[in-house]
C-alpha cells in the first residue's frame, strides 16, 4: 500500500512539474518572439523540479527558469557550457522572464563563456 502512495505522490509531482514547465511556455517565452532569437535547442526542452529547462545555442547555456513555492515569482538561472558559474536571477515575475533572458543573451554575445562576469550590472548577479 506505501508502495501505491508513492508512486501517486511521485506521478503527482512530475504532473505539477509538467503543467508548471507548461505555464512557464505558454504564459512567458512562447508571448514574445525575442526566444525565437535566442537559438533554443528545441530538444533539450524539458520539465525539472517547478519549471523547465533548455540549452541556448547563441549563449552556449542552459537556462533553468523555477518557479519559487507558488509565490508566482520565478528563480532564472543561466549556466554557460564549461562553466562553474551560473547568472542568477531571484523573485522574477512571470512577465519579466523573457526581458531578463534577452538582457543576459544580448549582452554576452559580446563575451566569451568565460568572461560572462564582464557583462555590465551582472556581478552583482554572480552565484556559484
Amino acid at each position: 500500500m506505501a508502495d501505491n502512495n508513492l508512486k501517486s505522490t511521485t506521478m503527482n509531482k512530475e504532473q505539477q512539474d509538467e503543467q508548471t514547465a507548461k505555464t512557464i511556455w505558454h504564459d512567458a517565452l512562447q508571448n514574445s518572439t525575442k526566444p525565437l532569437t535566442w537559438g533554443i535547442c528545441f530538444r533539450s526542452i524539458k520539465a525539472i523540479s517547478n519549471g523547465t529547462s533548455f540549452h541556448v545555442d547563441k549563449m552556449k547555456s542552459v537556462i533553468s527558469i523555477i518557479c519559487l513555492s507558488g509565490l508566482q515569482l520565478y528563480r532564472v538561472v543561466i549556466l554557460p557550457d564549461n562553466s562553474k558559474k551560473s547568472i542568477v536571477y531571484e523573485n522574477v515575475k512571470l512577465e519579466n522572464i523573457v526581458p531578463v533572458i534577452d538582457q543576459v543573451i544580448t549582452h554576452a554575445s559580446k563575451y566569451q563563456p568565460a568572461e560572462f562576469h564582464k557583462i555590465p550590472n551582472m556581478q552583482d548577479r554572480m552565484a556559484v
